[in-house]
């Protein structure tokens, strides 16, 4: 980002909550991922080296504390929670017993480790997963994309107004329902989209559709029909007060310019394609 050095404040800085307490007890900081963690408490006269092997021997004969609050976490909630888990880890989640924790290795697609770290079972439906501190936003950002993307053998609810329904045929039903009716589609759904009501060439129909879409309108009332993490999706551009109300697509559950940014480097990959003849620097299409 360009602009003047201003030192200290030209990055963020983010602090525990018993970052007095370090500070008082000599600590020497590592910045990791905006955070100010601990590393070491040296005493008069020592260097890194001795005072690690004086806290390692300490933490071995006595007791030791680590400030872990820098760690990332993530809620991992509903029915299908140990398979999505099972799946992410190169180790099994699924028999963890509620109450316990087990550490895990995650690897990304093309099978380098992405992260690691503990993750606790709260119920049958619910886990507490914690990441590296650097690597918590990373994390994120690719659990959403599996959800969205890749791992997509979840119940879908459709619903649109009459003569403008899905066609049912060859769908499976395992997977797709229709509905008359928006509030039913949208009940306990893990992600709510939708559309313009007129599309590219049919603008001679767009006052009547308004009228026949007129209920579709996915608002505040309708993502409460949704569960409480629901995720809203557009694919742009869209109509406020149209298909869908400000308070939803510029709310907190809306994640339609992520959704964007996406678009925009399947793009650029195809715009590569189309014009190098081929899909990376030295590969032949």
């Amino acid at each position: 980002m360009p602009g003047p050095d201003r030192g200290a404040l030209s990055d963020p800085v983010r602090t525990t909550t018993i970052h007095a307490w370090h500070v008082a007890h000599g600590a020497v900081f590592e910045d990791v991922g905006q955070w100010k963690r601990p590393w070491f408490y040296p005493r008069a006269g020592e260097d890194m080296d001795a005072a690690v092997l004086r806290e390692c021997a300490a933490a071995r004969d006595s007791v030791a504390m680590m400030d872990a609050s820098t760690l990332g976490k993530i809620d991992v909630q509903g029915p299908d929670s140990a398979e999505f888990l099972n799946r992410l880890y190169v180790n099994g989640f699924a028999k963890l017993g509620i109450g316990k924790a087990r550490y895990g290795v995650m690897l990304h697609d093309d099978g380098v480790v992405l992260d690691d770290g503990t993750t606790t079972r709260l119920s049958d439906t619910r886990y507490f997963m914690t990441t590296t501190t650097a690597q918590a936003g990373e994390v994120m950002s690719w659990l959403e994309f599996l959800l969205q993307t890749a791992w997509t053998d979840l119940k879908v609810h459709v619903s649109s107004p009459p003569g403008y329904r899905l066609r049912a045929a060859g769908l499976d039903a395992r997977h797709c329902a229709v509905f008359d009716a928006p509030e039913a589609a949208c009940e306990n759904a893990d992600l709510v989209t939708t559309d313009v009501w007129t599309s590219m060439g049919f603008e001679a129909e767009n006052e009547e559709r308004k009228q026949a879409f007129e209920d579709w309108q996915v608002d505040a009332a309708l993502m409460l029909r949704a569960r409480r993490d629901a995720l809203f999706m557009h694919c742009l551009p869209a109509h406020r007060g149209e298909e869908v109300a400000a308070e939803v697509i510029d709310g907190p559950q809306s994640v339609v310019w992520d959704e964007a940014e996406n678009r925009l480097h399947t793009q650029k990959a195809l715009l590569e394609y189309l014009v190098c003849g081929r899909i990376a620097p030295g590969d032949d299409a």
